[in-house]
């Protein structure tokens, strides 16, 4: 697929999610295959294996408090 559009895929940056069924399949980029993982960063959104937004709601939230807290800690000291 990825030749036909000229396009060129890594393999080390491609991991497979299953969901739901736990797949016994072996998925290959250019020979070399794939790690599977149980969750991946894909556009900013953590997607996970059982599809549940519990991850990316816990990073997006860490993210948020520590922006917080540095706006906190370094706009203290404005008038």
């Amino acid at each position: 697929m990825g030749q036909r559009v000229g396009v060129e895929f890594n393999g080390k940056k491609c991991y497979p999610l299953s969901s739901k069924h736990k797949s016994s399949y072996f998925y290959n980029i250019n020979k070399e295959i794939l790690k599977r993982v149980q969750e991946n960063l894909y556009f900013g959104i953590t997607l996970s294996e059982d599809m549940e937004w519990k991850t990316f709601i816990t990073n997006i939230t860490k993210r948020a408090n520590s922006t917080l807290e540095f706006l906190r800690r370094n706009l203290s000291h404005c008038p």
